[in-house]
């Protein structure tokens, strides 16, 4: 405001604004002396009329090292481009490690906590970054700066009037350590993100305590949360959630393992609408979403508390909607949502034992932005963001052993796959050919399906594991060989070429599901009027579908695995190198090594004859 000795290499971006005299971009009144200091030309506030004390310069020069006259880039400052000022490189606190242009092909970086607190000062001092993209490059442990040992909290990305508006990416990395403590609004790793904001594939882990609109990911949004995760304790009086406490945007494919706590303060709150993924889910300023979420950590509150969401609420012409998300009911044994005056589909409990099934990381997958969601069956308790998709098999009837099995078609046209279950399951992967009549199902040597090629497989379990190979390159089977055919990526109606029948995996009776097998397929016209003669066939992606050719005579109905007394127009199903099918048989009692393959003359080793282990001594 006023000097009386000397200012030397300074400047000011920042919007100065007065209705007196001597106001200045870099000082409003001197004494003394003002040597190489430059202010942006503009930033005078509307009617402000600034003195010559300081050099006006462009938003385009404050980016040019030869602007500033002897300024010191080697020793004290540097420009990084994206910053679009100088920063001071000599500082201990700020490390310049920030790279990029902060477009979507080439984001700026944060490799660690220096540069994300970096920018988080500069959107909380109200810089916007809107269209602008940052991406992680390595996981952030704030520990040992932020923690109730050092008394420091985090202060987050974003306020009410400073909202973060850009593309933040966590590429699959996560923040640990997160430490806050305090008693003001909008709290969580991020305070509040803005409209045309987004926050995606990151994973927090800490504590979080605030009063309103507190999350473990983001306090408040009106932009869009997508693949994200909270571990860890979030508390604080109202509109609480384990992800986010209050959404008015999209919140998509996200989960909560931490526990959710709202208090009553008599002075400040009264401890309402807490949820496990989001304490307030409120169509405001435009419709507000949460799809394909879960929580199992504890939820409580005074009011409005709900094992996904504590409220959803639809105002004006606006809606409110929540679609296909899930709570682990032996966590918090309440309803899903606490208070709701809108509809809401799939949204409901699930118990330890159906988490850890494999069960609701399908039923999370099943929504059109589900492809995040995974889960290494035997090894993770709980749907993550992983690359072990999970697919569901249809229960057939019992095998030989009393044992149930369950069948599946499968295909993938985006890459080779291998199928997987748990090691102390059973998994049989098989080609199809109809020949006559009669189908045979040949077992492959591994779980290895190529890219675009349609398969059957048998298991002991509901659900298996599709994992997208590194590479791919594996020959797909000629169709001489596998009558299955890869479905289209989207759902359509198929039209059988002429003379074809087309056959899918179905129940008889699908009510009661009974009679689990190869069906021809069947369509509904505009009418209502059901065609079931294999001239066409509803296809679902990634499922398979039998293909007949002219000559193989196909029946008039279709192929049931359980056994020939429950067929119509076919002699036999011949189960090649398996033991394990019921009803069925091997014809002429062949001898099949356990690869499959047919051995006319054995030797010494373990072989398939009638659907029975052989040894051959």
């Amino acid at each position: 405001g006023m000097n009386h000795n000397t200012i030397t290499d300074c400047y000011n971006t920042g919007t100065v604004s007065g209705t007196g005299s001597n106001i200045g971009g870099v000082c409003g009144y001197s004494e003394g002396t003002i040597t190489s200091c430059y202010y942006l030309d503009g930033c005078n506030g509307e009617g402000t009329t600034f003195n010559d004390l300081g050099t006006a310069i462009s938003a385009a020069d404050f980016v040019a090292e030869k602007t500033f006259v002897d300024w010191d880039f080697t020793n004290i400052w540097e420009i990084s481009g994206w910053i679009e000022r100088p920063i001071l490189s000599s500082n201990p606190e700020i490390k310049i490690n920030i790279k990029g242009a902060g477009t979507e092909t080439n984001p700026i970086t944060i490799p660690d906590l220096e540069s994300l607190e970096l920018i988080r000062d500069e959107v909380n001092a109200g810089r916007d970054f809107s269209g602008v993209y940052f991406t992680m490059t390595a996981d952030i442990d704030m520990s040992g700066k932020y923690n109730s040992g050092s008394g420091e909290s985090w202060t987050p990305i974003g306020k009410d009037k400073t909202q973060f508006k850009g593309v933040f990416d966590g590429a699959g990395h996560k923040i640990t350590g997160l430490y806050i403590n305090s008693t003001e609004y909008y709290q969580g790793l991020f305070g509040y993100l803005g409209l045309g904001g987004e926050i995606k594939y990151l994973g927090v882990e800490g504590t979080v305590s605030g009063l309103y609109y507190v999350g473990g990911v983001c306090g408040y949004s009106i932009g869009r949360i997508t693949g994200c995760y909270n571990i860890g304790a979030v508390t604080g009086t109202d509109n609480i959630g384990g992800l986010c406490g209050f959404n008015d945007g999209r919140i998509i494919g996200c989960y909560n393992i931490g526990a959710v706590t709202g208090y009553i303060d008599l002075r400040y709150g009264t401890g309402s609408n807490i949820g496990g993924v989001c304490g307030i889910n409120e169509a405001w300023y435009g419709n507000a979403s949460i799809t394909n979420c879960y929580n199992t950590g504890t939820v409580s509150g005074r009011r409005y508390v709900g094992g996904v969401c504590g409220a959803n609420v639809a105002e004006s012409n606006f809606t409110a909607t929540i679609t296909n998300c899930y709570y682990n009911s032996e966590k918090y044994t309440g309803n899903a949502i606490g208070t709701n005056n809108v509809t809401v589909t799939n949204v409901e409990g699930k118990t330890t034992a159906q988490f850890r099934s494999g069960e609701v990381a399908y039923l999370l997958s099943q929504g059109t932005e589900g492809s995040v969601w995974g889960q290494q069956l035997g090894t993770d308790d709980y749907p993550v963001l992983s690359d072990y998709k999970v697919i569901k098999a249809a229960k057939g009837d019992k095998d030989a052993n009393d044992n149930d099995t369950y069948w599946a078609t499968f295909s993938n046209l985006n890459s080779d796959v291998t199928l997987l279950v748990p090691s102390a399951r059973n998994l049989n992967v098989y080609n199809a050919t109809v020949s006559n009549g009669t189908m045979t199902l040949k077992m492959r040597i591994d779980s290895q399906v190529a890219k675009g090629e349609g398969v059957l497989l048998k298991t002991d379990g509901e659900y298996v594991n599709v994992k997208a190979n590194k590479t791919n390159g594996l020959k797909a089977v000629d169709y001489t060989d596998n009558n299955l055919v890869a479905t289209p990526a989207t759902e359509q109606t198929i039209d059988a070429e002429t003379g074809y029948k087309l056959y899918r995996l179905t129940y008889n009776k699908v009510s009661t599901k009974e009679g689990l097998g190869f069906y021809l397929g069947l369509v509904k016209d505009g009418n209502g009027v059901i065609s079931a003669d294999g001239s066409q066939l509803k296809a679902t992606p990634g499922k398979a579908y039998l293909k007949v050719s002219p000559g193989a005579a196909a029946p008039a109905r279709g192929f049931v695995f359980p056994g020939d007394d429950e067929t119509t127009g076919i002699g036999e199903i011949v189960i090649e190198g398996d033991a394990g099918i019921s009803g069925t048989a091997n014809a002429n009692d062949r001898i099949y090594n356990l690869q499959g393959q047919q051995i006319s003359t054995p030797v010494k080793g373990i072989y398939i004859k009638n659907n029975k282990k052989v040894i051959i001594k």
